[in-house]
């Protein structure tokens, strides 16, 4: 896809207006696609506010210079196209947010030859055509891809009703605000990391003989993953002997979500290598942990 000085300059001095572009293009969706807002979660609005910028940016790109269209969803607009459906807004609604963007770069486009800042503006201006059908071509070329992720998203969702309980918790774990998570990620907690089928309702019973909330997903690779809001480790570790729980079993913390968590997990490795296996607290290990 040939690119000349002129459309260069004009993808370019675009670019240069990405945070405007961004924001108004949010605004935007807002209030013209009031349907896809589904949720006032933050999470949500990340999610698009990053698919949007990543959009964008590489939609100017591709006006800049010649590049391939792309053949896959980049990681915002997957992210995007991922939440959007565990929320349950429509893939014609997402869809009616990307016809957004491209009306809003031909607008921006507009903006910059009409503000005299291209140096060569006439052009510039006969080659807006040639950026235009770059965005074009790069909607026409992401837009499926993105009705795929979604739909395949919520088959995934189908097949699978914890996923997106485990989303949620893998978000949160990365430090993504998670405002529906129903258990509070901030401030200290005791982790537990298990392979027993009866962990969660081993850590749910502990967390009720302590009073206090406790979370628990199965991982991807078939794990449980808990956390107790306690900093007593001690206590939960014992009643952890004391349940139904069977085999390998790793307690961390107390710490923050994320450290609390890596801390179990450690726990559990080293649990896994007893004879036999037992629920290991990090803290009675720290030398075989080193």
């Amino acid at each position: 896809m040939h690119r000349t000085d002129a459309t260069a300059a004009l993808g370019a001095r675009t670019r240069e207006r990405l945070d405007l572009i961004v924001d108004d293009l949010m605004e935007r969706q807002w209030y013209e696609v009031p349907e896809f807002w589904v949720t006032d979660d933050p999470a949500f609005r990340e999610a698009v506010l990053r698919s949007t910028r990543e959009n964008c940016e590489l939609m100017l790109d591709l006006v800049g210079q010649p590049g391939a269209l792309p053949r896959a969803l980049c990681p915002g607009a997957r992210l995007e196209a991922d939440v959007t459906a565990q929320y349950g807004a429509t893939a014609e609604a997402l869809v009616r947010t990307y016809h957004l963007g491209e009306h809003a770069i031909t607008e921006h486009f507009l903006e910059v030859l009409d503000a005299g800042q291209i140096d060569d503006a006439p052009a510039a201006l006969r080659e807006l055509r040639s950026a235009i059908n770059a965005v074009h071509a790069y909607m026409t070329a992401v837009m499926p891809l993105v009705v795929r992720e979604h739909a395949d998203e919520r088959d995934r969702l189908y097949a699978h009703p914890d996923l997106r309980r485990l989303r949620l918790v893998q978000a949160a774990l990365v430090g993504d605000s998670v405002a529906s998570l129903d258990y509070a990620v901030d401030g200290a907690h005791v982790a537990v990391a298990a392979a027993c089928e009866h962990a969660e309702r081993a850590i749910a019973g502990v967390a009720h003989e302590l009073g206090v909330a406790s979370l628990a997903v199965r991982a991807p690779d078939g794990r449980c993953w808990g956390w107790v809001r306690t900093t007593d480790a001690a206590e939960v570790t014992a009643r952890l002997r004391r349940s139904d729980i069977a085999g390998a079993a790793g307690v961390g913390g107390a710490a923050s979500f994320r450290s609390a968590h890596e801390q179990a997990r450690l726990a559990e490795r080293i649990a896994r290598g007893r004879r036999p296996a037992a629920v290991v607290d990090l803290r009675s290990v720290a030398l075989e942990a080193f």
